[in-house]
């Protein structure tokens, strides 16, 4: 991101994490409007910035720098800080950044944990390891026979645990960064789902880091496949929760990151729930919803499909298109959403 007027970062030695850097500006009440590879995008605290972020915040340094020449404050995480919270006490600086220092060893951790990586119920298995057995093995077949693409399943880094009976297709799973911190898998023989030990989940969304970069407008599904084949029709900016629920965390990648967010969510009443607790989260977005109700596409037996996966590139691609916003949902689904659940596949 280029500067105006040939500015130049102020020189200084400390180096932070970006997520500690992020939840520094979130406590003092910064706003971030958006961000670019090295800044986060904020409204500027210093004047009245309402509508487009003039305020850039260094992701690796703190350092910040406000693009309005009216302005043109500048200076390093520290002395954001004190100006903001009106904190001339040094001590009491420092202990608002020590406070947040646990991000810098949250990530060290994933770090350890990844390297000592074991799958539950499986030993001596690593991301080499389940990348390389999955080309030749049952779980290619069965993911083929899903829908995904080769490109698609290289994408994802796919993987097989070999361990009979439990022989499942795994799927790393990222931090906000892109550091792989564990697994998800399905059995290729059976219904049943597996995630690595103290898989954290709920400290981040399932492609974040590769959705944050497309833009303003993030696909929100529950299930790693759902993402997936919502990323084959074409859509790399979909995230999976990874379950029905939505933690603080998640709300707040999404709440930082997306100004339109699109639901589609699965077609039951936990998907329809955590729906629902992504438009009562963020009612000042514009929110869509799509795959829901009479606009979910049907099989040949006339059932709706439950979820993303199930429906396929070219339904999806349609629900997309034809999503509808968050008034229109409660004036055509709402009233008759019991009824539409009895059409499920």
């Amino acid at each position: 991101m280029g500067l105006r007027g040939g500015f130049k970062w102020p020189s200084d030695q400390e180096v932070y994490n970006e997520s500690q850097v992020a939840a520094v500006l979130e406590d003092i009440g910064v706003e971030i409007k958006g961000e670019t590879e090295n800044v986060f995008l904020c409204l500027c605290p210093f004047h009245n910035n309402t509508y487009s972020p003039a305020f850039c915040v260094s992701k690796e340094k703190g350092l910040y720098y406000c693009q309005n020449g009216a302005c043109s404050k500048k200076g390093n995480l520290r002395q954001l800080i004190a100006a903001v919270k009106g904190e001339a006490d040094a001590f009491a600086v420092n202990r608002l950044i020590n406070k947040h220092a646990q991000e810098i060893d949250y990530a060290e951790e994933m770090r350890k944990r990844m390297e000592e990586f074991s799958f539950v119920a499986y030993t001596d298995h690593d991301l080499t390891a389940l990348r390389s057995a999955f080309p030749s093995s049952p779980a290619h077949a069965y993911m083929a026979g899903r829908g995904f693409s080769d490109d698609t399943l290289r994408h994802f880094d796919v993987g097989y645990s070999v361990d009979d009976p439990r022989a499942m297709a795994v799927v790393p799973v990222h931090d906000p960064n892109g550091m792989a911190i564990g697994f998800v898998g399905r059995s290729i023989v059976e219904k049943r789902f597996q995630n690595s030990d103290d898989l954290p989940k709920s400290k981040t969304l399932f492609n974040y880091h590769n959705a944050r970069r497309t833009g303003g407008t993030g696909i929100l599904v529950e299930a790693a496949f759902d993402a997936m084949m919502v990323h084959q029709a074409g859509y790399p900016n979909v995230m999976a929760t990874l379950g029905g629920s939505l933690s603080n965390h998640q709300i707040d990648l999404l709440g930082r990151t997306f100004d339109t967010i699109i639901i589609m969510t699965d077609w039951d009443f936990t998907g329809r729930k955590l729906g629902r607790k992504v438009e009562a989260t963020f009612p000042h977005k514009s929110l869509k919803w799509a795959g829901i109700g009479g606009l979910y596409p049907k099989n040949e037996d006339g059932k709706m499909f439950k979820d993303a996966t199930a429906m396929g590139t070219d339904n999806i691609s349609a629900c997309l298109r034809d999503a509808i916003s968050n008034f229109e949902y409660h004036q055509m689904v709402l009233e008759d959403e019991e009824a539409l659940f009895k059409t499920v596949e």
